[in-house]
């Protein structure tokens, strides 16, 4: 089963306000093997339609720009 799960809040440097980061997990089944870790296979920003609705904002977290993330440690 998959589901989204709020990793963290981070300010963001683009709209200039706190925005969630999310992880889509999917967990194996519990009869198989019950010592295996979720895998995640997507992360998004709650603010991700915002962002894709501007031409001018691209980021990894928007699924715009896979080579920036304005969320990185530098």
């Amino acid at each position: 089963m998959a589901a989204w799960y709020l990793v963290e809040t981070r300010y963001c440097p683009i709209l200039r306000q706190e925005v969630g980061l999310f992880e889509q997990r999917i967990y194996p089944r519990s009869d198989h093997i019950s010592d295996m870790a979720y895998r995640v296979i997507a992360r998004c920003c709650s603010h991700d339609l915002l962002c894709n609705a501007d031409d001018h904002i691209h980021c990894r977290w928007a699924y715009t720009n896979p080579a920036w993330d304005p969320f990185e440690e530098a």
